[in-house]
């Protein structure tokens, strides 16, 4: 990878649309080579093998609307994430930052989704400022995150009082509606909580 490249830490096939979709294309349209890594994947033994293949198709073909790179999927069972030893899955992100040497990493905010915590604690390992992680930028995503939960509420929100969606978000997104401040509180809790430098990323998707 060159000094103007991205690498984006899915944790499953849809968190790099819905949590980074608009920074991707971004990077892509501004000619930065955006790869994405996808940890965890929709099989079995909690999914089937049909849904395995339909969320890689729709992974790949999403991918390739943002214009980002050939995907890679390291395919561990979505949930499973906590029965493999730490150690294994440190050395599966650190391989990928490894190959690609990217200048900017943007990584999942550990939620309380278990394969996020697990994903995270992995990037940071694989990130430290020795060998491939060296002059890498890590982005926490907590903000765009957050506000795809509140996007993804508002969807219920609007169609439940009956208004349109782009006017619900438009609402949201007022000086005095919920986005703003959720980015002021986002971002004071990264910094109580981290003993890493965080950029945040304006959001756009």
């Amino acid at each position: 990878m060159s000094a103007e490249d991205l690498l984006v830490i899915a944790p499953h096939p849809d968190d790099e649309t819905l949590g980074a979709g608009g920074t991707v294309a971004r990077a892509a349209a501004a000619g930065m080579t955006v790869t994405v890594v996808t940890v965890a994947a929709h099989m079995p033994p909690l999914y089937s093998e049909a849904v395995h293949a339909q969320t890689l198709a729709e992974s790949r073909k999403a991918q390739a609307i943002l214009g980002a790179a050939e995907p890679r999927y390291l395919d561990i069972p979505a949930l499973s994430l906590g029965e493999m030893p730490v150690a294994q899955l440190n050395g599966a992100i650190a391989e990928a930052v490894g190959d690609l040497r990217p200048s900017v990493v943007l990584c999942p905010y550990p939620d309380r989704h278990i394969d996020h915590r697990l994903i995270f604690d992995a990037v940071m390992v694989a990130t430290r400022p020795v060998g491939a992680g060296s002059g890498a930028k890590v982005v926490n995503n907590a903000v765009m995150h957050a506000e795809m939960v509140i996007l993804i509420e508002a969807v219920a929100m609007a169609k439940k009082l009956g208004i349109k969606l782009d006017k619900m978000v438009e609402i949201l997104g007022r000086p005095d509606g919920i986005m703003r401040p959720l980015e002021h509180r986002v971002a004071e809790r990264i910094a109580r909580n981290t003993d890493r430098p965080v950029v945040l990323v304006p959001v756009a998707d």
